[in-house]
């Protein structure tokens, strides 16, 4: 699916003129926020503690639903993918989280379909507080054992507002959170420096309530169930080193959103037993075809070496990277495929660069899987250190014959507009599990028609580059897991 051509959809959310009508409103939801303070539970957190992110478009940013028209049924795809946000790196680079996302139809929201999304992910765009606010209490019944709030920008925006306004915002905001006995993990307000339209002025006031708001909120770090990301020294740090970190001056890029992350990572970590959520483990009712990335006999085009057996390893057209298949073994009966890559300056236009991975689509019966059925999927990464690293996208396509898509889950982390913005910078080696969102196979009484196969001979993994890269890059994948899944709903609360 064509990523970019939803930057601004998933964005989309109340204009700020209705702020007004929320704050007015919001008296009215306060009957059903919690009426009794629960205590915090003691941390570090059990392995598979519920996520969630909260607030604006850098939570929106983490993942949205496209609903595409069709005929008899639309399609619907839940993405994930965006190497920015909130929770949208956290969902690959550690597994010890409750992350899951899911389409669902009752989420209450004004906004968009694309806001339809259920479990980690709720964030609308443009919102401000007291619209986070009035949709509170939906979100306090799924019952998160961690928020992490990203808000208050929008209101120093666009809402003529003083200091003492948005901090009594934000604490009405985290008064609820506390008394349901939710950890908070907040996130400071974004100035706007810059030079676009997006930005403010130097002489601006809005900088100094920017500034004053995330002062308050640093303040009450370490009150009880606050954790506070300070991210402010290696964001200014960017700006002082003319590092690109927004793509708008509003919205962080990805290389802003992991200078973020370099603070938030460490802090999550602590409140949470190292783990595992879902399996790594190959042989547990793994339904891939391709099992242990065993053998060398996998097809081979534009790329030289090694390729297990059942692959398909395809560069991109019009490339003339030299791309290197070579197999390392992990442990009997399981071996981890390896691609070296020497970027090359090719003729494309764009100066992205792809290796697409895909084996034989999988029939649903053979794997036995049927309508209702929940179905995971993942799989073990590692990126070596580099600038110019531009995606990492796994997808699984279900569809129906002769080549319908009637929906799609989308996962891994793609730089968006990675025809001009750059990847995160990396300092070491990154790892993880790239995952897609678990889904459920739709049957006739859903929105989409049921579906016959999964479209693995499309595109289930791409890899994406800078072509003027100056490095060798090295990418590691573990055998890929596609099994049979328990239904995320209960553990939310639906």
């Amino acid at each position: 699916m064509d990523l970019q051509l939803y930057r601004r959809t998933f964005l989309a959310g109340f204009l700020s003129q209705f702020g007004s009508f929320f704050v007015q409103s919001s008296q009215a939801f306060s009957a059903a926020m919690p009426s009794i303070r629960r205590d915090l539970p003691s941390l570090p957190l059990k392995v598979g503690a519920k996520v969630m992110g909260l607030g604006h478009s850098f939570v929106a940013n983490s993942g949205y639903t496209v609903i595409y028209p069709g005929n008899p049924t639309p399609r619907i795809d839940t993405v994930t993918a965006n190497w920015l946000g909130t929770i949208g790196p956290l969902r690959n680079v550690d597994n010890r989280f409750n992350l899951d996302c899911w389409y669902d139809p009752t989420v209450p929201t004004k906004a968009a379909v694309t806001g339809r999304m259920a479990g980690a992910i709720a964030g609308r765009g443009g919102e401000h507080i007291p619209q986070t606010l009035a949709r509170l209490p939906w979100y306090l019944e799924r019952a998160p054992d961690i928020v992490i709030l990203d808000i208050g920008t929008n209101d120093v925006a666009s809402d003529k507002i003083t200091l003492e306004d948005a901090i009594a915002r934000y604490e009405a905001l985290l008064k609820p959170l506390r008394d349901a006995g939710i950890w908070v993990v907040s996130m400071l307000p974004v100035d706007r420096i810059g030079h676009s339209v997006g930005a403010w002025p130097a002489s601006d006031p809005r900088h100094a309530l920017s500034n004053g708001l995330a002062d308050h909120i640093v303040s009450i770090d370490g009150r009880d169930g606050v954790k506070v990301v300070d991210d402010r020294e290696v964001l200014s740090k960017a700006i002082a080193e003319r590092i690109a970190i927004t793509e708008d001056d509003v919205h962080l890029n990805t290389v802003g959103q992991w200078l973020r992350y370099s603070v938030l990572l460490p802090i999550l970590r602590k409140m949470v037993t190292e783990g595992d959520f879902y399996s790594r483990d190959v042989t547990l009712a793994n339904l891939s075809p391709l099992c242990g990335f065993l053998g060398g006999r996998g097809k081979r085009f534009g790329v030289d070496g090694v390729l297990a057996d059942g692959l398909v390893a395809t560069r991109g057209g019009g490339q003339t990277d030299k791309i290197t298949g070579s197999k390392e073994i992990v442990s009997d009966g399981l071996e981890r495929q390896i691609f070296t890559i020497d970027p090359a300056d090719n003729a494309n236009d764009s100066r992205v660069c792809t290796l697409t991975l895909s084996w034989p689509d999988m029939e649903l019966e053979k794997l036995g899987l049927s309508v209702g059925d929940w179905v995971e999927a993942g799989f073990d990464y590692e990126l070596s250190e580099s600038n110019d690293w531009l995606g990492l996208e796994f997808s699984l396509e279900a569809n129906s014959r002769p080549a319908i898509c009637r929906y799609a889950a989308v996962g891994g982390m793609i730089v968006r507009l990675n025809a001009t913005q750059n990847g995160p910078r990396l300092t070491a080696p990154l790892s993880g599990r790239a995952t897609i969102p678990r889904f459920r196979l739709l049957g006739s009484d859903d929105v989409a028609a049921p579906a016959d196969y999964i479209r693995s001979s499309l595109r289930p993994i791409r890899l994406h580059w800078n072509k003027d890269s100056a490095d060798t890059l090295v990418a590691k994948f573990s055998p890929i897991i596609i099994r049979k899944s328990t239904d995320p709903r209960p553990a939310w609360n639906l």
